[in-house]
């Protein structure tokens, strides 16, 4: 893990470079993922500095990961240190399941892809965790099909469909394991549509 630090507060660069090795252990412990190739971090003051590096991205993008290039760039908060450890984490996960997963012509679904970034954080957060369960008790879900491509613009909708992703790979991995989740990724990198891959993995589809 090569850390490129672009902040004012090089002392926070260690504990940065920390939350990604920990992101590390915690994806190859919890889902199987390694990488054999160095991952280049680049991580800038603030927001504005990150997204004036890349071309576009949603307005609620903290970070940005290219599979295809092993380069992670992000911004720092400025206020909360547990959210910029947490989008180092989350990340180094979409690399490290892009690396995985890669295949010309099989596609991961978005609800696996962020649920494994959302999972290798830790526990939701509390708002998060209240929306979920807000969601679910007035039957307001979004559909799991709804959630394969690419998330809403819209800050509430995005923030609950991740909390959804989360939920769901989290129920897959404690419920089944480790090694089934394994099972599926490959099952999806040799290119099988989801549901026969969640057939052949778990005996039941979307």
């Amino acid at each position: 893990l090569r850390l490129h630090w672009y902040g004012n507060d090089q002392a926070f660069a260690q504990t940065m470079l920390d939350a990604g090795i920990e992101g590390l252990r915690r994806n190859k412990e919890q889902a199987g993922l390694v990488t054999n190739t160095p991952i280049d971090v680049y991580v800038y003051p603030n927001y504005t500095d990150m997204k004036d590096a890349i071309l576009y991205e949603p307005s609620w993008t903290g970070g940005q990961a290219y599979s295809d290039f092993n380069i992670v760039i992000m911004g720092l908060s400025g206020s909360d240190s547990t959210w910029d450890k947490n989008t180092i984490i989350h990340e180094l996960t979409h690399i490290l399941v892009g690396q995985f997963t890669f295949s010309c012509i099989g596609t991961l679904p978005g609800w696996i892809e962020e649920g494994l970034a959302m999972f290798s954080e830790g526990e939701l957060d509390s708002s998060m965790q209240s929306q979920l369960d807000d969601a679910i008790k007035n039957d307001s879900l979004i559909s799991i099909r709804s959630l394969n491509g690419g998330f809403s613009e819209l800050p509430d909708k995005a923030n609950l469909s991740y909390s959804q992703s989360y939920s769901i790979i989290r129920f897959l991995i404690d419920t089944y394991g480790q090694e089934k989740m394994t099972q599926l990724l490959i099952a999806i990198r040799d290119a099988k549509p989801i549901d026969d891959a969640l057939r052949e993995v778990y005996e039941f589809d979307t």
